[in-house]
């Protein structure tokens, strides 16, 4: 067998699921394994990273494979959403609606706090109370893993010259350092960006070259931060305008959002250009006639 680098693992009341890959992205193993056979699987492997979506039982099984010296990441981003979305559905019963977004929560939770606010039943307002009890614990689980992912990319030297990219945080310079561990294995930047699914599908007759929207293959993940971190370039350019020309004529030419994933790839080639060559970061310069 490969040797395993990330597993992710689905954790149920009798039946788990294990997904894991190489340092490289690649499938390495797939299988599903009974409550009993967990602990044998993972006493077997060397460490590795594991991820659990957070639930009822996932501190348990992230004690176990602590234990066994696995370095285990509880994804609780799922459950804030989820928790979220309850107590708006369950408000929304009673008439009581708040705009999208952070602010908008705290004010339906403001109205669950307040004793003398009639518009919410007592029972109701008891379940309410309990959902924001535990919207607030996994809030304060992701505010401390945020940190201690921040701290992790800032102790690797080639996560922090990452950072000095524009649009790559902490959670991405760590997920290329963890899942990138060897970038010799791309020959260029843009295999990267193709191993990521950021290249354009080929669609090719007849000696003509027919490019479609990217690939989306590869790593899901990784894609999906570039283009999160592309559209958070794009946006502070539009709102402070920026000096940076390359990005000036990119966002001419472009969509806002075919600008992102154009901006993307650019990234991806550029992570490989860092973490192959150990230099720091330079603003690219639009070449003039």
């Amino acid at each position: 067998m490969e040797k395993i680098a990330t597993i992710g693992l689905d954790i149920a009341k009798s039946v788990f699921q294990v997904h894991g890959v190489d340092a490289a992205g690649e499938v390495v193993v797939r299988k599903r394994l009974s409550r009993a056979r967990v602990i044998p699987f993972f006493a077997k492997l060397p460490r590795c990273l594991v991820g659990i979506e957070a639930c009822s039982n996932s501190h348990h099984w992230a004690r176990e494979l602590i234990a066994l010296g696995h370095d285990v990441r509880l994804m609780l981003n799922r459950q804030r959403t989820q928790l979220s979305n309850a107590t708006r559905a369950h408000m929304s019963e009673f008439g009581i609606v708040a705009p999208v977004g952070r602010i908008g929560l705290e004010r339906l939770l403001a109205i669950v706090a307040d004793k003398d606010d009639e518009s919410i039943p007592p029972d109701a307002r008891l379940c309410l109370e309990m959902l924001g009890a535990q919207l607030a614990i996994v809030k304060e689980q992701i505010l401390e893993n945020d940190r201690r992912i921040r701290a992790s990319a800032r102790d690797t030297e080639v996560g922090r010259r990452l950072m000095e990219i524009p649009g790559v945080g902490p959670l991405l310079a760590s997920a290329f350092v963890a899942s990138v561990a060897d970038p010799g294995i791309f020959k260029t930047g843009r295999d990267l960006a193709a191993w990521i699914g950021l290249v354009p599908r080929q669609n090719s007759s007849g000696g003509k070259e027919r490019l479609g929207g990217i690939s989306r293959a590869g790593n899901q993940y990784l894609r999906q931060m570039l283009v999160v971190g592309s559209m958070a370039v794009i946006r502070h350019a539009e709102r402070y305008d920026t000096k940076r020309p390359w990005l000036i004529e990119l966002m001419k030419r472009r969509a806002k959002k075919v600008a992102a994933v154009a901006l993307a790839n650019k990234t991806a080639r550029m992570v490989w250009a860092l973490m192959t060559s150990g230099e720091h970061y330079r603003e690219p310069q639009v070449a003039h006639a």
